[in-house]
């Protein structure tokens, strides 16, 4: 069961509820039920491997690419193999191409990973990942599927946690992440060479987890400031900030709560999605800020079951979003509208012995249709456990219309 309840503060301090409860046999606003929605298509990825398991997604244009880490055994700590990998999908599902990346100055790790993946133009793509750990690398990838160039982001005296990678105006990107316990943005250009580095600090356990560009060439990035555990539980703020061209922050906002991913709107605002649990227990809600970071609203989710997995958002038409997440083993998707009322939501359904595993990720692809990546845990007997990467594409129109 999955329930949406909404309070939302809009403008002069009017208050607009929006409740919606959505169940396997619900109808939503007199639309055929969720759990007649299908995907337009879907598929597993794999490396031949017990392990592939998914790390991000994106998309342009006709282009969608899917990062994933796979392994020799499902223990990382056990692996005689740890391997990263990029496809490059069509429209329609098919593989256009199958990259492993290599790095023939380190040593096999087996914390090699990959953070965070972009689309370029012209069918290639640049990959944020840590072949040792601390030593962030950018990879770029070419139309045909070839690894072209791999660039060390920093230099080899510093250890930074580098985690996304946010698309900036003339082909540079930023990427944010945490060096010690501090937050940290990093500006590299087109060719990956590093203009300017941040530091910020806060005084606790602070990182940039996610962020969009802005129209005047700076960036709105989302932290998290604390003393929680390496499972995220225990006190914790998100804060929201703005950032100009150099780095400077400016305006932010900052309220309790962990992870926190942000979709950036037509009318220059943001939405942010996050979760107000300081336990297991997650206390999953949708903010919605006007361009200037003031709260216009905030809508809960009701995410039934314990987890420790964030939840992603993207912008949709007319200032709706559409958020992506789990619970209880299966994949689901929620849509708002411009005001924060649920319109319509869909869960995933998985085999016997199978479950979806998060984090999760979402994209709209080049026809603004929803593709939702994750790994996949097919359990065929007690001593044959696989994870594959699941990836479904469902029609983002269709969801928005309960369809």
């Amino acid at each position: 069961m999955l329930s949406i309840v909404g309070r939302a503060t809009g403008p002069a301090g009017r208050v607009v509820l929006g409740v919606a409860l959505a169940v396997v046999s619900i109808q939503v606003r007199a639309q055929p039920a969720p759990s007649d929605r299908r995907p337009a298509w879907e598929l597993f990825l794999h490396a031949q491997r017990p392990a592939t398991e998914f790390r991000a997604i994106a998309a342009r244009d006709a282009t969608v690419f899917v990062a994933a880490t796979d392994r020799s055994t499902l223990e990382p700590r056990e692996a005689s193999h740890t391997g990263l990998r990029v496809w490059a999908l069509d429209s329609d599902g098919r593989r256009r191409s199958e990259t492993e990346l290599t790095d023939l100055s380190a040593d096999e790790s087996n914390t090699r990973t990959i953070r965070d993946i972009a689309a370029l133009a012209g069918g290639e793509a640049l990959v944020l990942a840590d072949f040792v750990a601390g030593r962030p690398s950018l990879v770029r990838i070419d139309a045909k599927g070839s690894q072209v160039s791999t660039r060390r982001v920093m230099p080899d005296n510093r250890t930074v946690t580098l985690m996304r990678m946010v698309p900036m105006p003339g082909g540079r990107h930023l990427l944010i992440g945490h060096e010690s316990l501090d937050a940290i943005a990093v500006l590299v250009d087109a060719t990956g060479a590093a203009l300017w580095d941040r530091v910020y600090d806060r005084g606790r356990m602070d990182y940039f987890v996610d962020g969009v560009a802005t129209a005047d060439g700076g960036a709105v990035l989302v932290g998290n400031s604390g003393t929680y555990d390496a499972m995220r539980n225990g006190d914790s703020r998100v804060w929201v900030g703005a950032y100009d061209a150099s780095g400077i922050a400016g305006r932010e906002l900052s309220f309790a709560g962990r992870y926190g991913r942000v979709a950036s709107l037509a009318d220059g605002g943001v939405a942010i999605v996050y979760d107000r649990s300081a336990t297991l227990a997650r206390d999953v809600h949708v903010k919605r800020l006007s361009a200037d970071l003031h709260e216009v609203w905030d809508v809960a989710i009701d995410v039934p079951g314990k987890g420790i997995g964030d939840f992603r958002i993207v912008a949709g038409a007319g200032g709706s979003v559409i958020v992506a997440g789990g619970s209880g083993g299966l994949a689901q998707l929620v849509y708002l509208d411009g005001a924060g009322r649920a319109e319509s939501s869909w869960m995933a359904t998985a085999g016997p012995r199978a479950i979806d595993v998060g984090p999760y990720g979402l994209v709209l692809d080049g026809d603004g249709d929803v593709v939702l990546a994750g790994s996949h845990v097919q359990a065929q007997s007690r001593t044959n456990v696989q994870y594959h990467v699941r990836v479904r594409r469902l029609g983002g129109r269709a969801v928005q219309r309960g369809l």
